[in-house]
Parts: structure tokens; sequence; C-alpha cells
């Protein structure tokens, strides 16, 4: 093998530094560090496929709906990175006469015909809770041969429905085992020169226990509970995995690359909140039934709430996705944002079907916005700042769904589409029990910087004049390839 690419979905150097991985250390430690940045918005892994920030092809976690402003998309697949002037590294790389292999990573679904083979990730808009899906083995008996050995595609803690922490544990550390050993089969099989897989697990664990291993990390290493003896003990046998990748199959150079890094998650955010206040958003008329309910639910006792979703899930699911509507009137609000998104966009009539027609007023309401917000306590107190949005994304490809306003926060805060306008994150405290987590990014979000260490031997790939983002490892794999 002339390559073989290893990532890990929200790999964070500061947490692998201070765990229990004489692998991944030794290798970080002798070879070249990167000091890459993402803007976390843009897709990590979609920069390493094909060579583009999101703003050339719309692979941003999630975008609003042209048209109909209400709704968001995070889907992202291989028809996206195939559109014209666009070559992911499945194209380009057997062009020079190479096989790929590719395993686990997102925004590969469905598997993509390719010159070996191709097990998708999940993400992108696809949900793994039901499992593999024949669609995403390339070649089709690949699907066979990970049916026999029963492998999970991926776990990701609220669509796993595992509740313990043992079994869940268990679940992750076995789904990495079994994507590792059929890599090795299928990399063999295939007899492939180029690999690229991705362990998705270790980033459910950071979202769901950042406060655990924080806590875990400031005891050096000594547990103080359950939960953190399983956190300690799960980074030494993603270790071995890894090792095991090099050991059997030998490749000639190694990238070892995330995503994004991970970072607590301490306040929520949300600006539409902020709009509101300004008088550039109305709410719904329903709003007041939503409130209703949410003060309601308050005083139902927390056993009768779970006989409710037990016995009569359909009226459940009614109610939750009644109360979690955005509650924002699109027809006459002049502005707008949703969860995950690091900006404001103006409702105009061009994009969304809003109020705002005139370039004029666009132009008046983005710097009326931008002067209040950072005169704002969001600005003085939190360290929050609006701005034009970057050079980089005011003529990109995918302008349509870039914001109007641009919004950088430090570390540790989490954009949301309602509530309050901001709040400090509850959840940032020790777990009691797993059943009590309510969502995938409990206490952990994504944070700066990705890893990225390239192998010392690649030294001459590494070109100063390419992007400071994960865009450069797609040019350094294809200057490797081009050049074995």
């Amino acid at each position: 093998m002339k390559l073989l690419v290893i990532g890990i979905d929200g790999g964070t150097y500061d947490i692998f530094n201070r765990m229990e991985m004489p692998f991944l250390n030794t290798f970080l430690g002798e070879n070249i560090h990167l000091d890459l940045e993402e803007d976390l918005w843009s897709r990590g892994w979609a920069e390493i496929i094909n060579g583009k920030y999101g703003g050339e092809t719309g692979a941003f976690y999630y975008t609003p709906v042209p048209g109909n402003p209400s709704r968001t998309t995070s889907h992202f697949g291989p028809e996206n990175h195939e559109r014209q002037g666009l070559n992911p590294l499945w194209k380009t790389i057997p062009e020079w006469g190479y096989k790929v292999g590719l395993f686990n990573i997102p925004t590969t679904m469905p598997a993509p015909s390719v010159d070996g083979f191709c097990i998708s990730g999940a993400g992108a808009g696809f949900n793994p809770k039901f499992g593999l899906k024949p669609e995403a083995c390339f070649p089709e008996d690949t699907y066979s041969y990970l049916s026999e050995i029963d492998y999970a595609w991926q776990i990701r803690f609220m669509s796993s429905g595992i509740k313990e922490i043992d079994p869940f544990f268990d679940a992750i550390e076995t789904v990495i085992k079994k994507r590792t050993a059929a890599f090795i089969h299928f990399a063999n099989h295939y007899q492939i020169d180029f690999g690229f897989i991705v362990h998705t697990e270790n980033n459910p664990i950071q979202n769901v226990c950042m406060y655990e291993i924080q806590e875990l990390l400031q005891n050096s290493g000594h547990p103080q509970t359950a939960l953190q003896n399983r956190i300690l003990h799960f980074y030494p046998r993603l270790d071995t995995s890894l090792k095991r990748l090099v050991d059997h199959l030998h490749p000639e150079n190694i990238i070892v690359v995330s995503d994004h890094g991970s970072s607590p998650r301490h306040f929520s955010v949300n600006l539409n909140a902020f709009l509101i206040e300004m008088g550039l958003q109305q709410e719904c008329i329903e709003e007041k039934k939503r409130r209703l309910i949410r003060n309601v639910k308050k005083y139902i006792p927390r056993g009768i709430r779970r006989l409710v979703i037990k016995t009569a899930p359909t009226l459940s699911s009614t109610i939750s996705s009644t109360i979690n509507k955005l509650n924002i009137d699109f027809e006459s609000s002049k502005a707008f944002t949703q969860r995950y998104i690091p900006g404001i966009y103006i409702n105009d009539s061009e994009r969304f079907n809003g109020p705002v027609s005139s370039t004029s007023e666009r132009k008046y309401l983005i710097d009326q916005i931008i002067d209040h917000f950072n005169a704002s306590e969001l600005h003085r107190l939190h360290h929050l700042t609006a701005s034009p949005v970057p050079e980089q994304l005011k003529k990109c490809t995918a302008k349509e769904i870039v914001p109007d306003i641009w919004v950088q926060k430090p570390p540790g805060f989490f954009f949301e589409g309602d509530g309050p306008l901001i709040e400090q994150n509850p959840n940032y405290r020790r777990i009691n029990a797993l059943a009590d987590v309510s969502q995938d990014l409990y206490q952990g979000i994504k944070g700066n910087p990705p890893i990225a260490c390239v192998d010392r031997k690649l030294k001459r790939f590494i070109n100063d004049s390419d992007d400071n983002n994960l865009t450069q490892i797609y040019n350094i794999i294809c200057r490797t390839m081009e050049n074995a």
C-alpha cells in the first residue's frame, strides 16, 4: 500500500496526548503536524475527499433550504462530490493507475463505483439507526461479507438506543474492531494502493461525556466513576485498532487526520432571540400554544411522561415535534438563523421568498444588525462578534446558502435555533446515568484544531501556498499518489 489515511472523527490533540495511546502518540510526536483551521461549518471529510472548501461545493453541516427557510438540510453525497469541476479521490487516484479502498467516510453514501472498494459512512443525511444498507457497499459482495460478521455500520448514542455504560462501550469497541478487521480483509482482497478508513465512534463519546473526560484529565487519569473508568479504557483499545491497521497493511506512508477537534459545550446561543429583540423577527401565531405545552410539560411527573412515551409513542412524537418546531413567522420576519449555522440570513425575496426585496434594504439591515450585535452583551460579555461574511464566501459557488452576516464565537458556544438568547449548559456536570442523556451534543461540540499529521517522508508534498484548512490534506494525498 502506497498511502494509508487514518481518520478519527472529532480527534483532539489535547485528549489523545494525555491518554494511553502509545502507537498514535508516537506517530504524532515523530511526524509533521499541520496547524490547520476549520470554521466548523464546512464539512471536513468532504474537504479531504474533493479538495474544495464548503463554499465551493455546498458541503456544510446544515443549511436552509432555498425557497423554504423553515427547513434545513444536512445532505451531501457522491453526486455532490462528482459535480462538474470536482475530482474526488476515488476518481483522481485511479487515473494514475492505482486502486482505492474507502471505509466509513461520511459524505460517501450511497457508495460510488470505484476501482477497488467503498463502504460508505453514515451521516450527511443518513442515520445509522437501522444498520448497514446494501447501497452503502461497493462492490455488492462486500455487503454479504459485512452481514456475515454482523457489522453494525456506526454507533451513535441516541440512535443506538443503548442507555447503559458497559453495553454502550462494548458496542463501540466491537464496531471498531470489526471495521478494522474488515478493512484489512478488503484491502488485501482487492489489492488496493490507497486506503482511507475513518473511525467515527470517538466523536459520540466526547460529545456525550466531555465533562467526564475533562475531569479525568484533571485527575491525571484516575477515574472517579464507572463511566470515567470505561472512558479511560476506550482510548487504548482504539489505539490498538490503529496499530493493527499499520502492522497488517505495511503502508509506505501514513496520514492521521480528523475532520475537527472537540470542545466542551458550555453555552447555547439563540440568535433568533436577538433578532426578536431588534424587532426584525416575529414569532409565528402558534407560538403561544407551544409555550403553553412546554410550561404544562414541566409539571407532569417524569414517570407519567415516560408512560406516555411507552404506551402512546405517536402522541409523544407529535408533542415533541410541535415543541421543537422553529417559532418564526417567515412571511413577516426580515432576518433569521437556524440551529448549527454560524450566522444570520436576511429573509430576502430572491432566496427565501421573504419580505426584503430591495438591495438597499438588505444592505441597511446587514449594517444595522452588525452594529447592534457588536454593541450588545453577546459581544461585550461573551465575546461573540458579528461581521460581513468572509471574503471566501462572498462570491463562492454556494453563495445562495451562505449567511449574510458571519458570527464568530469562542470555544464552548453552540448555536441553537430556539430557546433563550444565551443559556449555560445545565448538562455540563457528572452524568449519574446514561439514561439521563437526552441528546448527542450533550456535553461536547466541535472544536479546533483538527488533527492533521503527515508522515515526515511526505514533507516535500507540503505546499505553503495551499489553503490553511483540510483541503491541504487532499492536495498532499494527490501529490503523494501521483509521484508514488
